[in-house]
């Protein structure tokens, strides 16, 4: 009877295990994606040549949104403002832009969360 219980914790373990690798599996495509239409509506004026803004997103990753809080809180500010793209370029729609947003907070949420004292300062 005790070796079933230790096979039956071990394969809970394993399961556990296995569900955390794939719910970061299904999160990093879903940054990649995120990332994606950041890429695709951003990138044409904010790049390394352009600088608009004196902005690149050449210069960050999905992995890097959270040690660069600051920057991307004023990101999440012009999208909520309807600010970018700007008029005249093309844009996503408001379900993209939303979830971009959403994704764009969480990941600065989670810089807050691993270091209390990296609160951003947004000018």
């Amino acid at each position: 009877m005790r070796r079933s219980h230790q096979w039956l914790a071990a394969a809970s373990v394993a399961g556990v295990v296995l569900a955390a690798f794939a719910w970061r599996a299904v999160e990093h495509a879903r940054e990649e994606a995120r990332w994606g239409t950041l890429q695709t509506y951003c990138l044409e004026c904010h790049n390394s040549v352009e600088r608009t803004g004196e902005l690149s997103f050449e210069d960050f990753s999905a992995e890097s949104v959270p040690q660069h809080a600051e920057v991307f809180e004023r990101v999440v500010m012009k999208l909520r403002g309807r600010l970018m793209p700007p008029p005249g370029a093309p844009e996503p729609g408001q379900e993209e832009v939303d979830a971009l947003i959403a994704w764009l907070e969480r990941s600065i949420c989670l810089r807050t969360l691993l270091d209390p004292t990296a609160r951003p300062q947004v000018s």
